[in-house]
């Protein structure tokens, strides 16, 4: 979609927010090795995963070069779910090749290998390269050193620059570039005048490979194509795979073309082939796509051809609700395996506008494909807000009708309550998922917080939901992927406070589990222990949140009273411990970057201590990572009895507030997942009204097998900051201050 067409938002009021907005649509392609292994997940790709979630405390979305900015959600599966900051609503595409995942933005798709690197677009290549919020790139030139819109030039020489991009100046080039694609895509023709005039943009750091495969006679495919009004097309995109062994033909310099007075050649080897097609046009003064599969088809001589009809795009997709909603997001997702069955391709598309899919009647012969349709559904302007999050799997080998319904008998509800102690602000909540096979996207729409939303899930065991709640500025909550299940009613807490550092949680069970491998919030890989708390994080333990605020802070770990690793917190931690069986004490201070949701409980300080040995023998499940001194995934680790905390203060309001006289805090006292759980013997508890610099005692009644609950009457008007350590039967510790936890309310 060009970004000069215009867009329908469907609920008035609730408004887009730059961050977090995600894609508006999105195609993946994940073809398997040409080796002949398994269409799984390469190690080197759960390494990226890994790496990411290790540092994502500290991490800032991935940027690419036309400004947009997003997180990723992979499954071993194969499916993603991609969450974009200040994206404006163009097309994704997604392809993954081997051990390397491009994602590249529809416009930048006719220029790859012709001013565009793919290198810009590799996914584990710019999480490798990418520091302090900059983009780096190389470019090669004829003449004079070239001015390009966004690149800052740092060296120039005999034909080759090496320049940066900042996510500021990532969005001139984004704009230059939309401009040259919107002039190409009404041309038809896009050719290297202009932007990429002697000009070609690579990823600094990074190689320039051919891709290497067998010589195989080489014969010419012309794909023609029609548009909607049946005339011969130009300027829209074709995706070619082969179905045979994807090794065959797939490199993104030459699987992708465009349209020009009717047709798009390749030069491909003799065997069967499946194409994508999208077709965009303006259906009264609305977006609209059109998206056309060729399932199977078959080069064979020396010269082949297939036609591409747009018009066969002709089931619009709709989705049937219990209350009355608005298909906000409508997401379509094709999987083709390969004759040797293994993952050929995989194919999505998620769009704002109408969206229509070609049916087909006839199964595969090589391999088979299997289509999965989602959506977003959003309630009436003037109604309390709600959504609905759904998919629908299609048959085996066939497209069917894009015509859903939702049965109330097939959805979960969560009531989602969003607590804010900044007063009144514009935030957002974002769930992705579906299938784990599903590609997938989704947009933030805005809302007002303090505020609840209801949102309703398909239901299924098969299915995974993850969400986000926040702000602009990036503060808020993530929760874990997890299952929700055909008639469930639950209730989500987002940012309930107090904030303070949790661990992360394992909510799936079976082979989801496997597909959403957690990574435990401490670990010990031979004589090394790492430290990987989630801090800010607010207290819903059912859905397995964790914070995702800007922040500053330092650590130190200690064996046996020696200090062995300190350093600034940038989201991990590990040292180096000798053989012996020894004590271990790690300390966590952080201090939250200003916004309305740090007002209160702005910045923590938690200091643990636990017994550790080396366990050589030690494995963990395949459901967990942990990670060696490269970051690589291991199963190899153990786990040490590192101790939680879990708040939830009576009466608090979602503005942070609680009533003004005696106050009760229930708080849980466990181990993190995968550790040896002892006794918790002792309990204590302090409370300030100025920010710790006086405490006055709290009394602490224990209510149950590690659960206490904490008293104390403050004046009217304060901040509460919290003081609670506690100890187990196992010699370990935590002690947590909270400053400014929460507010009491004035007198009555």
């Amino acid at each position: 979609m060009l970004r000069q067409m215009p867009r329908q938002r469907p609920r008035p009021g609730r408004s887009a927010i730059a961050i977090t907005a995600a894609a508006a649509a999105a195609a993946a392609f994940l073809p398997a090795l040409a080796t002949g292994a398994s269409a799984q997940v390469p190690a080197r790709l759960a390494t990226a995963s890994l790496a990411s979630r290790v540092l994502r405390s500290a991490a800032t979305p991935l940027l690419l070069i036309n400004g947009d900015r997003f997180t990723l959600t992979t499954t071993r599966a194969g499916g993603t779910a991609a969450a974009f900051a200040a994206h404006d609503s163009d097309p994704i595409w997604t392809l993954r090749l081997g051990q390397a995942t491009y994602y590249i933005p529809a416009e930048a798709i006719p220029y790859l290998g012709r001013g565009l690197d793919p290198s810009l677009f590799d996914l584990q290549a710019l999480q490798r390269l990418e520091s302090g919020g900059r983009l780096p790139v190389s470019i090669s030139y004829e003449g004079a050193t070239p001015a390009i819109p966004g690149i800052t030039i740092t060296r120039a020489s005999g034909g080759i620059a090496a320049g940066y991009l900042t996510a500021a100046s990532a969005k001139l080039f984004g704009a230059a570039l939309a401009r040259q694609f919107a002039a190409g895509h009404a041309s038809g023709g896009y050719g290297a005048a202009g932007l990429f005039a002697g000009v070609n943009i690579g990823l600094a750091g990074t190689t320039v490979t051919t891709p290497v495969r067998p010589q195989f006679p080489m014969h010419t495919l012309t794909v023609t194509a029609s548009n909607e009004f049946g005339k011969p097309d130009s300027g829209d995109e074709v995706l070619l795979i082969n179905a045979d062994n994807p090794g065959k033909f797939g490199d993104p310099n030459e699987v992708f073309n465009v349209f020009y007075h009717g047709s798009a050649k390749y030069s491909v080897p003799a065997g069967h082939y499946w194409a994508l097609a999208g077709f965009f046009g303006l259906l009264k003064n609305t977006v609209s796509e059109r998206m056309v599969l060729l399932p199977q088809f078959t080069v064979s001589g020396a010269d082949s051809r297939v036609h591409i009809s747009a018009t066969s795009a002709n089931s619009l997709v709709t989705i049937k609700t219990p209350r009355p909603a608005t298909l906000d997001t409508s997401n379509w997702t094709i999987l083709r395996t390969s004759g040797n069955h293994e993952l050929a391709g995989s194919g999505a598309i998620q769009f704002f506008g109408p969206l229509w899919i070609s049916p087909t009647k006839t199964k595969p012969t090589v391999g088979s494909l299997q289509s999965i349709t989602g959506g977003e559904l959003l309630s009436p302007s003037k109604s309390p807000p709600y959504a609905y999050n759904l998919t629908f799997t299609g048959p085996q080998g066939i497209v069917p009708a894009q015509h859903f319904v939702a049965t109330p008998a097939s959805l979960a509800t969560v009531h989602e309550l969003m607590w804010s102690g900044g007063g009144a602000t514009q935030g957002f909540l974002l769930s992705i998922g579906g299938s784990i096979y599903q590609n997938s996207a989704a947009f933030a729409a805005g809302i007002k917080v303090p505020g609840t939303e209801v949102q309703y899930f398909s239901g299924g065991k098969s299915y995974f939901w993850e969400s986000q709640f926040g702000t602009e500025n990036g503060a808020g909550q993530s929760d874990t992927p997890h299952v929700l299940l055909a008639g469930q009613n639950l209730t989500e807490d987002w940012n309930e406070y107090p904030l303070h550092p949790q661990p992360d949680v394992q909510l799936m069970h079976g082979s989801l589990a496997d597909d959403f491998a957690q990574l435990p919030s401490a670990f010990r890989t031979g004589n090394e222990i790492w430290f990987v708390p989630n801090p800010f994080s607010d207290n819903d333990i059912q859905f397995g949140h964790f914070g995702e605020a800007f922040y500053t802070g330092g650590y130190q770990i200690q064996q046996n009273g020696k200090k062995v690793a300190s350093g600034g917190w940038n989201g991990y931690a590990r040292a180096k411990l000798s053989a012996q069986p020894s004590v271990v004490k790690f300390s966590l201070n952080t201090t939250q970057q200003p916004s309305p949701l740090s007002t209160l409980s702005p910045s923590t300080d938690t200091v643990w201590t636990m017994h550790t040995a080396a366990a050589p023998h030690a494995v963990v499940p395949a459901s967990w990572d942990c990670a060696n001194l490269e970051f690589n995934p291991t199963q190899h680790c153990s786990v040490p009895p590192m101790l939680t905390l879990n708040y939830v203060v009576s009466g608090l309001g979602l503005n942070g507030v609680a009533p003004a006289g005696p106050q009760a805090i229930a708080v849980s006292v466990g181990h993190i997942q995968l550790s040896q759980s002892s006794a918790i013997t002792s309990a204590k508890a302090q409370v300030s009204w100025d920010g710790g610099l006086f405490w006055e005692p709290a009394t602490v009644t224990r209510t149950g097998a590690g659960q206490y609950r904490v008293s104390f009457t403050p004046p009217a008007g304060v901040n509460v900051t919290l003081r609670f350590t506690a100890a187990d039967a196992a010699g370990g510790s935590i002690s947590e201050t909270i400053t400014d936890a929460y507010a009491v309310g004035p007198a009555a």
